[in-house]
């Protein structure tokens, strides 16, 4: 039964079962990924991570999200979700592996490339990990469209090393890319202490031509936002008069060349 393992399940609906027997019938699936809908469902996928993650990462999840409770064999036995990278900023080897620079300005490549923020497994089995990885990466390809209207290009997490290895990450594929510079980046050990060592950054590609395809959503929003700079000085000058100008000016110049910079 559906989250008879935590003991806690109120909101969520068990697929029907496999009608066996019949010739042709497809088998039930035996990992099954429920998108989180609900509050209580929502709540019960923050016990598991409070119980069962190597660390608490307390951090808020940043932007628009999805969360999973994975049944496997009939019991919740994992949970996961997706997410803007934290923090809206990309570490500096994440942003050399993709060639670009300052992404936080553009909400379209946060999007193509999200982070996947929470990751936590009740069940100890052997590969069971890699296993829901796999079939994750090819769910979020609907899913993540749906919810932010860009696809996932390239899929990113970080690990804290004291606690975990990035094992299961590196089975699925990813690969690792650097370090973030570390600093105060969530509560370790159930929010008893700030963790600043550097955190590894693993990547997975979901596309052959993830970079040109990333490069081309931040010029076009680079571009857009350049032009509404110009039009809200313009915008201003109409309205206060010339001699505001040159006390805009100068910071809306600024402002300018930064978008720039990332053309």
């Amino acid at each position: 039964m559906l989250g008879s393992r935590c003991g806690v399940g109120a909101g969520l609906v068990s697929p029907p079962p496999c009608q066996g027997g019949a010739l042709g019938s497809n088998p039930r699936p035996r990992i099954i990924f429920h998108l989180v809908r609900t509050k209580e469902e929502l709540e019960l996928f923050e016990e598991i991570i409070r119980q069962h993650h190597s660390y608490v990462p307390k951090l808020p999840i940043v932007g628009p999200s999805l969360e999973y409770l994975i049944e496997v064999d009939g019991e919740i036995a994992a949970c996961i979700s997706l997410s803007y990278f934290g923090g809206r900023n990309f570490p500096k080897c994440f942003e050399n592996y993709l060639g670009i620079k300052r992404p936080y300005f553009c909400k379209g490549v946060l999007a193509s490339a999200p982070c996947i923020s929470r990751f936590t497994i009740v069940r100890n089995e052997k590969n069971l990990a890699s296993q829901i990885l796999a079939l994750f990466l090819k769910r979020i390809k609907v899913d993540w469209k749906i919810k932010t209207g860009y696809r996932p290009l390239v899929v990113s997490t970080v690990v804290h090393e004291k606690y975990v290895r990035g094992t299961c990450f590196l089975a699925a594929g990813f690969q690792k890319i650097g370090y973030t510079k570390g600093g105060i980046t969530g509560y370790a050990s159930g929010g008893k202490g700030m963790f600043e060592n550097p955190l590894l950054v693993l990547v997975k590609p979901l596309h052959k031509k993830f970079r040109k395809y990333i490069r081309q959503i931040q010029e076009e929003e680079v571009t857009l936002i350049s032009k509404q700079a110009m039009k809200m000085l313009k915008e201003m000058e109409r309205k206060l008069g010339k001699h505001i100008k040159f006390i805009l000016y100068d910071a809306v110049k600024k402002y300018y060349q930064e978008m720039v910079k990332l053309k």
